[in-house]
């Protein structure tokens, strides 16, 4: 019984934890809520069920890969995959922003997430992987099952791309790219 006690706290704990980023992570792949929630609540169930000894001390990379795997089950079997959601991500206005420049702003965001959102899934999984969950090249790795390498080429060919083509977005009147 107290074992039983001290195996659900811990996952109380990494659910407090890991449940919303995870969440984030399913719905940016999956482009739905309601299907993101079922996703992590299986990863949840296969934690409960996972010998804690074996996953101690890289606990975030177990739950992302188990994550992934089960987005990825979830569009093989409707066999499409979704782009990011570009309202997910809408702008920030800062203070003093008049309406003109929010708008102007969230243009730009728009047609910045637009580019995102053609990038191949790889790519656009790694970036998410690595500057919305911050993990590293070796943590990606783990996660996408690709070499550290494969990573780091991905992350630079993604920035590159969204680099050249974002120019003209970002700056209007510099030749190049396409909005």
């Amino acid at each position: 019984m107290a074992r039983e006690s001290v195996k659900h706290r811990w996952i109380m704990d990494l659910v407090r934890s890991y449940q919303r980023p995870l969440i984030a992570y399913a719905r940016a792949r999956l482009g739905d809520l309601e299907r993101a929630h079922e996703v992590v609540q299986s990863t949840f169930q296969k934690l409960w069920e996972a010998d804690r000894a074996r996953i101690e001390g890289h606990v975030a990379r177990w739950l992302y890969t188990v994550c992934r795997n089960e987005v990825t089950d979830v569009l093989r079997k409707e066999g499409r995959m979704t782009p990011v959601e570009a309202d997910r991500l809408a702008a920030v206005p800062h203070p003093g922003d008049g309406p003109d420049e929010r708008l102007q702003q969230k243009e730009r965001l728009g047609r910045v997430l637009a580019l995102v959102a053609r990038l191949p899934e790889r790519q656009q999984e790694v970036l998410r992987l690595r500057f919305q969950e911050g993990f590293s090249y070796r943590e990606i790795a783990q996660v996408t099952g690709v070499s550290q390498s494969n990573v780091g080429f991905l992350l630079h060919t993604a920035i590159r791309t969204l680099r050249d083509k974002l120019r003209p977005v970002l700056r209007p009147g510099v030749e190049g790219g396409e909005p």
